[in-house]
């Protein structure tokens, strides 16, 4: 049994947008369980794997619980949510851990893509909203969606850079896909930079 709870607001701001429907990020191998490190998720190695039936994970997310819980084969363990990765759901989704917030994991081709569920604050009712987020590895920091923090993290890389100006008009509009809808033009972007060689002034 898989226990959700109330999602967990992200540490840091970062835009929303409803972009339609994400490309669909390809379950990972294997069963539910526990990333223990940034080098595990890397190889879809699981820790702890556990039974979606008979078994309970529980996130603890309400009021940003710091532990996971788990209770398999009748035994009860717990892990400080900041000295693990992440976990693995029922339905093979990876999800990562940073500052006590679960982020899923959409896409780690050249770098990872997240997205956060939370209820953003309106001016009567709190309405569901999608955060985006990345990081330029699985060990490094987590960051909002942005333009500016791209460039900032990618500064190295100035075909990227360019194209990041050039072909996208908004933050919201990163999360453009293909026609063929298999991935992000930002994925493909990237890609596509990491293979032009740098020119000479």
């Amino acid at each position: 049994m898989f226990v959700a709870g109330p999602g967990a607001t992200p540490a840091d701001p970062a835009f929303t947008h409803a972009p339609g429907p994400a490309p669909a990020a390809t379950p990972a191998p294997g069963p539910a369980g526990i990333y223990l490190s940034p080098e595990q998720f890397g190889q879809h190695t699981i820790s702890y794997p556990f039974d979606c039936q008979t078994d309970k994970f529980r996130l603890n997310n309400f009021l940003g619980g710091a532990n996971i819980q788990l209770i398999r084969n009748g035994e009860k363990h717990s892990f400080a949510k900041d000295t693990i990765f992440g976990y693995r759901d029922c339905n093979g989704i990876d999800y990562r851990f940073y500052q006590k917030t679960a982020y899923r994991i959409l896409d780690t081709a050249g770098f990872l893509l997240y997205s956060n569920a939370r209820l953003e604050q309106g001016s009567k009712i709190a309405r569901p909203a999608t955060l985006y987020f990345f990081s330029t590895s699985s060990a490094s920091s987590v960051q909002p969606l942005t333009i500016a923090n791209l460039q900032k993290a990618f500064y190295t890389n100035p075909v990227f850079c360019y194209k990041l100006d050039s072909e996208f008009r908004s933050d919201a509009a990163l999360l453009t896909q293909l026609s063929s809808g298999k991935t992000y033009k930002l994925k493909y972007i990237y890609q596509q930079s990491t293979l032009c060689p740098p020119q000479e002034p």
